[in-house]
């Protein structure tokens, strides 16, 4: 016997009890969070920061596996293809989550500050290029180009879900190699600006911690730091 029944594509809205549980979970975040800038502002922002990047590299890493998938014409993986198109839903929250980061740019790279930047003759050079404003420019550069693919590659599976149609593959199969040439290039200059210059001045301080090295490795490869992510 077998019963032909309709699979409804249709988001559903979540339980109340759900709801009010995650409402008490956000609320005890935000008190912990709030807890923690308090005690030690510093120390907030350079754990932010751990934050920040790592969910904005598990994003951007997903988001690069659904580009990999679509490029190679992958077909096994497409049950699974949705999990990742989920987990991409990161990368418009690392939006909010870089906020804090902007607004604690001071405390976190020495090249904010005028008078270390003025008695260092590296910094000096560097200085047309390590500088808040334009800082803030290419992080606005690089999450336009993220945010575009993400809404595209995401458009793409919710038109093929209602529609059935096949050109919505074909189409991201053309999007794929111009987003993972674009990923490469904006991930390994975020990933620098972020985390990296920083761990290289300290290390020229004679501040970096052994602890700090332990566990990690560094990739120069099309995966970016999200292959660094998956070997740690």
């Amino acid at each position: 016997m077998t019963t032909d029944r309709a699979i409804s594509t249709m988001p559903t809205s979540m339980p109340a009890d759900l709801r009010r549980k995650v409402r008490i979970i956000l609320m005890a975040g935000f008190l912990l969070v709030a807890a923690a800038a308090l005690a030690d502002l510093d120390r907030f922002f350079a754990n932010w920061l751990v934050l920040f990047v790592f969910l904005l590299t598990t994003g951007m890493g997903t988001l690069f596996l659904v580009a990999l998938e679509y490029t190679v014409n992958a077909h096994w993986s497409v049950p699974f293809r949705r999990i990742c198109e989920h987990l991409t839903g990161l990368v418009p929250l690392s939006l909010l989550l870089v906020v804090p980061v902007l607004l604690g740019l001071y405390r976190l790279y020495e090249w904010t500050h005028v008078d270390v930047v003025a008695a260092d003759p590296v910094l000096t050079a560097k200085a047309p290029y390590l500088n808040i404003p334009f800082f803030a420019v290419r992080l606005t550069v690089y999450f336009l180009v993220w945010l575009l693919f993400y809404r595209l590659f995401n458009n793409l599976s919710q038109q093929q879900d209602f529609t059935g149609d096949e050109r919505q593959t074909r189409r991201g199969i053309k999007l794929g190699p111009p987003f993972m040439i674009l990923f490469a290039f904006t991930m390994s200059f975020a990933a620098i600006e972020t985390t990296i210059g920083d761990m290289a001045q300290r290390a020229k301080d004679k501040k970096l911690l052994p602890d700090e090295l332990a566990g990690g490795t560094f990739t120069i490869t099309n995966g970016g730091i999200f292959g660094s992510l998956l070997s740690t």
